[in-house]
């Protein structure tokens, strides 16, 4: 209880001493917390750009770790994979929590898609992109989540996905343009100011 109080007492003045010269010269986490490893939080989908940015900011040696695929409806699907063998963080489907259909793109600007158009998760095709359908024990029947998935593996017989984007997610039009959340976010990740902004 002794150390818990002393670490919650307030700013270590020895400490700031320490830190303040090291930020002014741009030092990374890592260099601010030489032990720090990994760092837990969501990076896919429109986190992407951030998450790239979190990792030049963490520096080397510091891994970003995405565990879980989660959203207020419930847990979608668990990393397996902290080394990241398909470029990015990919979750395994998690057939106890919910029953999966994943919608196949070419119905993704339809309201209303046939009954039939959503596959069940076992027939989605390793490389192809699909809207994540879901039913819930909570009575979300068919309930469209809105995010696009790209299925990178199966193991056993549910597939393994990564979080591209969101469905039908665009910027606000002012001439009636089309613009995506996600190419947006990835544009703005590669402009010059994105290297130079910090935090």
């Amino acid at each position: 209880r002794g150390a818990i109080d002393a670490a919650l007492a307030g700013p270590g003045a020895k400490r700031a001493a320490q830190v303040e010269p090291l930020l002014r010269a741009g030092a990374t986490a890592a260099e601010l917390w030489p032990k720090l490893r990994v760092v837990l939080t969501t990076d896919g989908g429109a986190f992407e750009a951030a998450g790239a940015r979190l990792r030049q900011l963490l520096g080397s040696g510091v891994s970003v770790f995405s565990a879980f695929y989660a959203a207020t409806e419930g847990l979608l699907g668990v990393n397996l994979f902290p080394q990241r063998p398909f470029g990015k963080s990919a979750y395994l489907l998690d057939p106890g929590s919910m029953v999966f259909e994943l919608l196949p793109l070419r119905w993704r600007d339809c309201e209303a898609p046939p009954a039939d158009a959503p596959v069940p998760s076992w027939e989605a095709v390793v490389g192809e992109s699909y809207e994540v359908v879901i039913t819930t024990r909570g009575g979300l029947c068919r309930y469209r989540l809105g995010d696009i998935v790209h299925v990178v593996a199966r193991l056993g017989q549910m597939p393994v996905v990564t979080v591209e984007e969101r469905a039908l997610s665009f910027l606000p039009s002012l001439h009636g343009e089309r613009v995506a959340e996600a190419v947006f976010l990835q544009a703005l990740a590669r402009l010059p100011l994105a290297e130079r902004v910090r935090g």
